[in-house]
């Protein structure tokens, strides 16, 4: 490839673009269909907290299942690209706001239910251990063993 063609691939399509307006669009949608279809407070906490955590791993499984799970290395003008754009997109609302998967895991097992969703598997007794960078980036990639894991016990693992 030559210079100016690497050079156009690095530059962002609309696609990409276009789809930088999801997690706004998500939040947005959300607050407006809550007070567009609930009158109680309890019910618009509920329907707001569904929309937030089920929308994004749901949506995602159905891109999955549709495309496939992308693969391997890729440039904006593959599809492979395309899909894991929109699967990036989705998480970005977890990745700017992290305490609303904090929340999830001041719930034994539920963390680790949300990220079932998301076509990943993680034991419910898993340790996350954000000090070294393992935060969980490509939640519908995430596959961990069923034990604890901890750093200095294992120090190659990462």
């Amino acid at each position: 490839m030559t210079d100016s063609e690497l050079r156009q691939l690095e530059k962002p399509t609309a696609f990409s673009l276009w789809l930088n307006t999801l997690p706004l669009l998500h939040l947005v949608s959300g607050v407006t269909l809550v007070l567009w279809l609930c009158d109680s407070t309890e019910g618009k906490l509920m329907l707001l907290t569904a929309w937030i955590y089920l929308l994004p791993p749901l949506a995602s499984r159905l891109t999955l299942t549709f495309f496939g799970r992308p693969q391997g290395r890729f440039t904006q003008d593959t599809s492979a690209y395309r899909v894991w754009w929109i699967l990036t997109q989705w998480q970005i609302l977890f990745n700017r706001l992290p305490c609303l998967e904090e929340l999830l895991r001041m719930v034994p097992g539920l963390y680790a239910l949300w990220i079932g969703l998301w076509g990943g598997s993680i034991s419910p007794f898993a340790i996350s251990d954000r000090g070294y960078g393992s935060q969980t980036a490509m939640r519908f990639a995430l596959i961990a063993a069923r034990c604890w894991v901890c750093r200095a016990y294992w120090p190659g693992i990462w």
